[in-house]
Formats: structure tokens, C-alpha cells, sequence
């Protein structure tokens, strides 16, 4: 009978050992995870300022002006016969944009992973596995809510694809 008690022991505490194993890959996994999903929202096509448009004003940007964040200037074009719309940013916009140029309107944090198998003795070097990743977008500006932006401004949870791949030191790469 004692014996038996000690095997169970040892049972239990192997499994409880490997569970926490699996807790701790788990966690690296969603470290990997927020390290990667977690980022600004920016618009893409403002990258560069001056900014110009042509033929006519864009009516995305109007918001922006309104909120004193973007000047525009309207000046005859140099190539052809019609007008040029500059815009440039203001020193408020300066909290909008990012070092690379963006101009930022919301955040997007990594909230939970889908498709992740559990194999019974851990993530192993080299494995590569295609995950769907679960985030939570939300935009941060006021002037983002401007129903011309909604075609724009992405918000809400989104379910994105990813590959999680195990490296041989123990650290995980995460593709988008």
C-alpha cells in the first residue's frame, strides 16, 4: 500500500511538473505574442508629410484638420491645370505620429491565441506552428470617430494568422 501511494505521488507530481511546463511555454508563447501583435494603428497612406493630394481635397484628412492636427493649403498645381492640397502637421499632431513617419489613431493589444495543439511533452526546436492570433483594436483619437474615417479606422477584435516557430535556444519567432 505504500507503495502505491508513492507511485501515485510520483504521478501527480510529474503531472503537475509537466503542467507547469506547460504553463510556462504557454506564457513564452503569449509574450512572443503581445511582443509582436501589440502595436499602434496607423494610416499608411500618411507616412510622409508634406502630404499632397490631387485632384481635390481627401475628405479622410477633413477630420484631422477640423481637430487642428493637419494644416491644408490649396495652391494651383505645378504639372497641370488644376488645384494641389498640401497638408502638413501641426505640433499637436506630433502625439499621433510615430519616429517612422506614421500618424496614429488607435492601439492594437493581443488578447488570446486559437489552434494551439498541446503535445504531451512540450514545443519542441524546429516545430512550426499556424496559429490564429485574437486581438483587440480600439481607437485612442477623438477625431477617429469622424464617420469619414469608418472605411479607415479598424476596431473591434480581430482574428489574425500567425506561425509560431521554436528556435533551438528556447525562444520563439513569431510570422505574420
Amino acid at each position: 500500500m505504500h507503495t502505491r501511494n508513492l507511485v501515485g505521488f510520483v504521478v501527480l507530481s510529474s503531472s503537475l511538473l509537466l503542467s507547469a511546463c506547460g504553463d510556462g511555454q504557454k506564457s513564452q508563447i503569449d509574450e512572443a505574442l503581445a511582443a509582436k501583435f501589440d502595436t499602434n494603428l496607423c494610416f499608411k497612406e500618411l507616412k510622409h508629410f508634406p502630404y499632397v493630394a490631387r485632384p481635390k481635397p481627401r475628405d479622410w484628412l477633413q477630420p484631422m484638420v477640423d481637430d487642428g492636427l493637419l494644416d491644408m493649403e490649396e495652391r494651383k498645381s505645378k504639372t497641370n491645370s488644376g488645384s494641389e492640397y498640401i497638408y502638413t502637421m501641426t505640433e499637436k499632431a506630433l502625439k499621433y505620429s510615430t519616429n517612422d513617419g506614421h500618424f496614429c489613431y488607435g492601439t492594437q493589444r493581443y488578447e488570446d491565441v486559437e489552434g494551439l495543439p498541446e503535445p504531451d511533452d512540450g514545443f519542441k526546436p524546429g516545430m512550426q506552428i499556424p496559429v490564429k492570433v485574437i486581438v483587440e483594436r480600439e481607437i485612442t483619437a477623438d477625431w477617429a470617430e469622424a464617420d469619414v474615417l469608418k472605411n479607415k479606422v479598424q476596431t473591434g477584435e480581430v482574428i489574425l494568422p500567425a506561425v509560431l516557430i521554436f528556435k533551438q535556444d528556447g525562444s520563439i519567432s513569431v510570422f505574420k
